[in-house]
């Protein structure tokens, strides 16, 4: 579009230059041009930039500019304020695409974005969530309700994290974010929109107009966990990571049911005020999830340091995990004491090729955010001693997956994760960790090449 711009206002410049300079290189028939002709070359000229203007206007307003609104630079939402950071146009919350073209994800990622800050003035923590709606009252007053730009054209982006097309989001009313905050506390907000660069012919001439709407959450939907960003259905080619453009959002979380979240259901966490991670499903309990990171929390740490023996429990990689995530202030506490209390199945810590039939170990009761997977989990979902026996979303981000069919390596990880359990019968000093290969393997507990994903157990609803 730049470039259609730029030769047609180039073009013009050329054909006026020449002439003009035919005129000057010739200084008798200057002299000869009367002073009606001139005139009317005086005309012609004028008559030509006029021509460019129009033309150059034209290329502009492809993408149909937006009638100028009343300001809506600050809403109050019950006891929400939102202040909506003035725009070119002086329109707060009003979309403008004025002028707009389709371009890339990197290149709408860079746009001026859309800015407010939703201030809760309340003395109780206030939930609420935010949508793009139609512009109806632009709509009704441009008459253009039968020429508007398909939903599914439009990107969005929303505090420069990963865009998604809007259309996705017709199933909750055009919600692209919902959120909770504390009395006097306030969250900022910046959201980028832009035409999707496949966009071809048949968004020519079309019209976009629509709004920034905030809302309040009523008693029924706050009872959903606030801290829930979005979840989606894992899906071995189309979405492994969560971040994915081609990824599908799921509710599954809004059954109490258990078993509503599939494992391997990714789910995007905030787990403090300041956080956001990625997480995968590894049960679903009914009332809560049990999620487990989708990197490595912790990158090479020995299970157990001391000594080279098995009895004395994970109090290492233990240790360092409670410390990291000891300010995780949105997660359900876990309390539990090994060898009593039942992960997934049972309650044993030592486990053989064939299945977990003894306590090995004992600690302290623990009452923490975060803790390791069993090998009674991984073997529920399919974990042996056998390569590629494990999901492909329990063993990316290690060094060598994509060598055993994953599809993401990471480095700084190098051999994979442990578990809380001991390996039996006869290792004493090995434990059993999920490795790079896709499998559940054994190593020495003061083997310090192996990390720690963080296992978290969350509500459904608050």
């Amino acid at each position: 579009m730049g470039k259609q711009r730029n030769t047609i206002r180039n073009k013009r410049k050329i054909k006026i230059a020449n002439y003009q300079n035919d005129i000057i290189d010739t200084k008798d028939a200057k002299r000869r041009i009367s002073k009606s002709f001139s005139r009317e070359l005086k005309f012609t000229i004028v008559s030509i930039f006029v021509v460019a203007i129009v033309m150059i206007s034209s290329a502009f307003a492809i993408f149909s500019s937006i009638q100028k609104s009343n300001k809506y630079n600050t809403l109050t939402v019950g006891t929400l304020k939102v202040d909506f950071i003035d725009t070119e146009d002086g329109m707060g919350n009003i979309i403008n695409l004025n002028g707009a073209y389709p371009e890339s994800d990197s290149e709408g990622l860079k746009e001026s974005p859309y800015s407010f800050k939703i201030t809760n003035s309340g003395t109780l923590r206030a939930s609420y969530k935010i949508k793009i709606l139609d512009d109806t009252d632009v709509i009704n007053e441009d008459q253009c309700g039968n020429n508007l730009l398909p939903k599914e054209r439009v990107r969005v982006s929303i505090n420069g994290e990963a865009p998604f097309t809007l259309s996705t989001t017709e199933g909750s009313g055009y919600e692209i974010k919902r959120g909770a905050i504390a009395s006097g506390k306030s969250e900022n907000y910046e959201i980028r929109i832009w035409i999707d660069e496949n966009s071809g012919n048949e968004v020519l001439g079309k019209h976009y107009h629509g709004k920034i709407v905030v809302e309040s959450v009523n008693a029924k939907e706050e009872s959903k966990n606030p801290n829930i960003v979005s979840t989606y259905a894992y899906n071995v080619s189309t979405c492994i990571t969560g971040e994915e453009s081609s990824c599908v959002e799921t509710t599954c979380y809004q059954d109490q049911s258990a078993n509503s979240c599939a494992s391997g259901t990714i789910f995007k966490y905030k787990v403090n005020d300041d956080e956001i991670k990625y997480f995968y499903v590894l049960h679903d309990d009914g009332s809560t999830i049990t999620l487990q990171q989708r990197e490595n929390t912790i990158g090479n740490i020995a299970w157990y340091s001391d000594e080279n023996a098995n009895s004395k429990g994970p109090i290492t990689a233990l240790q360092q995990l409670e410390s990291i995530t000891n300010d995780w202030s949105n997660v359900t506490e876990q309390n539990y004491s090994m060898g009593t209390t039942i992960f997934k199945e049972n309650a044993f810590t030592g486990c053989s090729e064939q299945g977990c039939s003894n306590n090995t170990y004992t600690m302290d009761n623990k009452i923490v955010k975060a803790r390791m997977i069993t090998m009674q989990e991984a073997a529920s979902l399919g974990c042996n001693v056998n390569q590629n026996s494990c999901p492909k979303w329990m063993y990316n981000y290690l060094s060598e997956s994509t060598n055993y069919g994953g599809s993401i390596n990471d480095s700084g990880n190098k051999n994979g994760y442990w578990t809380m359990s001991t390996y039996l019968p006869d290792s004493p000093g090995h434990v059993w960790y999920l490795d790079t290969q896709a499998r559940a393997f054994h190593t020495e507990v003061t083997n310090p090449e192996i990390g720690v994903r963080a296992v978290i157990v969350i509500n459904k609803k608050v």
